[in-house]
């Protein structure tokens, strides 16, 4: 009985080490006289700094200014304060993200429509019920496509 409780809680660590997210550091692409601000709530991972990597480098050469934040942070948010959101995060013990998921479930449905959600799992097609959101697995050659996604989200909020 004592190795079975043994290798339960070992598997369980190994999951959490193998698949917890880091904490992101948050920081501002600021541009003067911005015409739209974009918060992007993420987890740290490859992943997710490459897929953030590259929407910051789509809108680097528009009035944009770019907010990034680790999505522990969410619940601080005013979504009146920005003109879109994008939401990275891994859907975890077969659930979503609970902060990403209490930010979601809070908001008016007027104001879902401000907000873009990329969410990651392990088969890459989990998300939270309602949401139309962007799916993916992590693998690092879906980057391009994913981004091209979120800025096609993008365009259609912050047309300029």
């Amino acid at each position: 009985m004592v190795v079975i409780v043994v290798c339960i809680v070992g598997f369980f660590s190994w999951y959490k080490i193998r698949y917890s997210m880091d904490v992101v550091k948050p920081f501002n692409v600021l541009i003067q006289n911005a015409e739209h601000r974009v918060l992007i709530a993420t987890q740290g991972s490859n992943y997710k700094d490459a897929v953030v990597s590259g929407v910051i480098e789509a809108l680097k050469d528009r009035p944009v200014s770019i907010n990034v934040i680790d999505v522990s942070g969410l619940s601080n948010i005013d979504i009146n304060q920005w003109s879109a959101l994008v939401v990275l995060h891994t859907w975890e013990n077969w659930l979503p993200q609970p902060d990403a998921k209490q930010f979601i479930d809070d908001l008016a449905p007027s104001n879902i429509e401000k907000v873009i959600v990329l969410t990651t799992s392990g088969r890459g097609d989990y998300k939270m019920f309602g949401i139309d959101a962007i799916t993916s697995a992590s693998v690092m050659s879906d980057v391009p496509r994913n981004v091209e996604t979120v800025i096609q989200r993008l365009n259609a909020l912050i047309i300029e």
